[in-house]
């Protein structure tokens, strides 16, 4: 079986822990007490973005169309979380089935829609590889 393959990704072969971000509400603390983990993947024939949130993980299939990450199928563990975990999962979930605009600069990487704005900084390999 084939590994995957992350290279050309938006990502790279790298994996970035969330540092901050904000949406209508404003700041939202919880992303840098709890981070949000990114990385991207392609297997067969389709990128998928890994993002671990504090309670669950998810596997969004994406299409690249330039700075866009256009959202397909979205798949998630199923770990009962109690407490704000559960909306912060709840929260990453609905910034994923929109498009998504993504910036990479050195070490950071931004993520944003109407939903919210998410920074990031790079935390080492992708560890899926």
């Amino acid at each position: 079986m084939p590994l995957p393959f992350c290279e050309g990704g938006p990502f790279g072969c790298r994996s970035y822990q969330s540092v901050g971000g904000r949406d209508s509400s404003g700041e939202l603390a919880w992303l840098q007490s709890q981070p949000l983990v990114v990385s991207t993947v392609f297997v067969n024939g389709t990128w998928t973005v890994g993002v671990k949130t504090p309670c669950n993980g998810l596997g969004v299939e994406v299409d690249l169309q330039g700075d866009q990450l256009i959202p397909g199928e979205i798949i998630a563990t199923a770990v009962g979380c109690l407490g704000p975990e559960s909306g912060y999962e709840a929260w990453t979930h609905e910034l994923f089935r929109l498009a998504v605009t993504w910036t990479r600069d050195g070490q950071s990487l931004v993520l944003r829609n109407s939903h919210g704005t998410v920074e990031f900084r790079d935390s080492g390999p992708n560890p899926n590889l």
